[in-house]
């Protein structure tokens, strides 16, 4: 440490502040952090931090049970399907030809709807 470090620590630690250079600022930023309380974490903070740990551990095993109960609800539906001779129609669907703009609106609303709630609501409720 140089002389003029050493009096730029001083005039810092006495509150004084000469100029904005970046050694004047980085001497600043450490006397702030010198300054404030530490920061102690909680007891039980390694047991939340373990938990979490062993909690994605079974996530892996939540994944097959979910990826294969949906192979076995697509399977007996094609099975399904196969035994009751399904042939697929969309001719129950016919009404709705006659409201394309109904049906362009309800999916522009709930568009909108999903866009607000992501944008705004979402970052309310967390931000509190």
């Amino acid at each position: 440490m140089n002389l003029a470090d050493e009096e730029l620590q001083r005039n810092i630690e006495k509150g004084h502040r000469i100029d904005d250079s970046l050694d004047s600022r980085a001497y600043q930023k450490v006397f702030d952090a010198l300054k404030k309380e530490p920061y102690y974490l909680p007891s039980h903070f390694a047991d939340r931090v373990m938990l979490r740990i062993d909690a994605q551990g079974s996530l892996s095993k939540d994944y097959f049970w979910f990826g294969l109960g949906l192979v076995t609800l697509i399977a007996g539906a094609c099975v399904a399907a196969l035994l009751a001779n399904f042939k697929l129609d969309f001719g129950t669907f016919k009404f709705n030809s006659g409201y394309p703009g109904l049906f362009l609106f309800g999916v522009t609303f709930i568009a909108l709807i999903h866009y607000v709630d992501k944008r705004f609501l979402s970052r309310m409720i967390h931000n509190r």
